[in-house]
């Protein structure tokens, strides 16, 4: 939905050029809303990658963690059973191709009161 809404302000944006300021304006406005399609399409991507591999991992409850995503960067939230699991799912984030960085909100019974952390590709992953 989010998509269309983007490409219908772009067209906008050019069919009011006239009215509105330059034609250079105009053709600024919509390559600004083809960025934010792109991005908002490869977040999504991101996501469903991050979930899809959750969903065949033995040891992730996908439908215990929510994932979202948002310019790459992604959030991770939920309740997992162990350490073990939750530095499991950071790292399937953090491998997962346009992540730029994780944002891990998971809580797991054996950790102390803060467990945010936030992780980019390359570093180790530990709680």
């Amino acid at each position: 939905m989010r998509m269309g809404g983007l490409i219908v302000v772009g067209a906008l944006a050019l069919a009011t050029a006239g009215c509105a300021g330059t034609r250079e304006e105009a053709k600024e406005t919509a390559i600004t809303a083809g960025h934010e399609t792109a991005s908002y399409a490869n977040d999504r991507w991101i996501t469903s990658k991050i979930k899809t591999d959750y969903a065949f991992d033995r040891d992730i409850k996908a439908t215990a963690i929510n994932v979202d995503t948002s310019g790459g960067v992604v959030t991770l939230t939920g309740l997992v059973p162990s350490r073990f699991v939750a530095q499991k799912a950071v790292r399937k984030a953090l491998d997962t191709s346009g992540v730029k960085e994780v944002r891990s909100n998971l809580r797991f019974p054996t950790a102390g009161t803060n467990q945010a952390r936030v992780f980019v590709p390359g570093q180790p992953v530990h709680f």
